[in-house]
């Protein structure tokens, strides 16, 4: 299970992501879609520990 709560990222100054919660139960797939510049990307390096993308608040939760 993946549980992300009012999570909020930036790279260098700019704000990416601001407050997304998402919740994905244990067995189940989904995937992201959006438009060039919506912050998917971004997401995936946050949740990898990235070191240009800093999570400024929030929390992720896997499997407890």
């Amino acid at each position: 299970m993946l549980i992300i709560t009012n999570l909020s990222v930036s790279i260098g100054e700019k704000e990416i992501i601001r407050n997304l919660s998402l919740e994905i139960p244990a067995g189940q797939i989904h995937i992201l879609m959006g438009p060039n510049g919506s912050g998917k990307s971004t997401f995936a390096h946050a949740l990898m520990g990235s070191p240009h993308a800093t999570i400024t608040q929030g929390n992720v939760v896997i499997d407890g």
